[in-house]
């Protein structure tokens, strides 16, 4: 199973694992060299599939961008994404 990267780059933007746990994971989202802030949320995993002729393999995903308000946030404020990361338990 594949498990979330360290850092990858998405909508223009850089990403940086700042901590995870077993269900969650924060974020730090850089723009060069700039912070712009951090997004935290609930980690997503599925039992992979194919696409057309594209083999999708089961694991771990980032979160999408209809997926925030939901499962996920955005937050300026370091302390107050940390305070969302602690803040969120595992799903039922």
């Amino acid at each position: 199973m594949n498990t979330l990267k360290e850092s990858y780059t998405k909508n223009t933007y850089q990403y940086q694992l700042v901590c995870r746990n077993a269900h969650a994971a924060m974020y730090r989202q850089m723009d060069g060299t700039r912070i712009v802030g951090y997004e935290v949320g609930y980690v997503k995993s599925d039992n992979g599939g194919t696409i057309g002729d594209r083999v999708i393999e089961p694991g771990e995903r980032f979160w999408s961008n209809e997926d925030f308000g939901s499962i996920a946030w955005s937050i300026a404020d370091p302390a107050r994404a940390m305070e969302v990361f602690n803040s969120l338990q595992p799903k039922a």
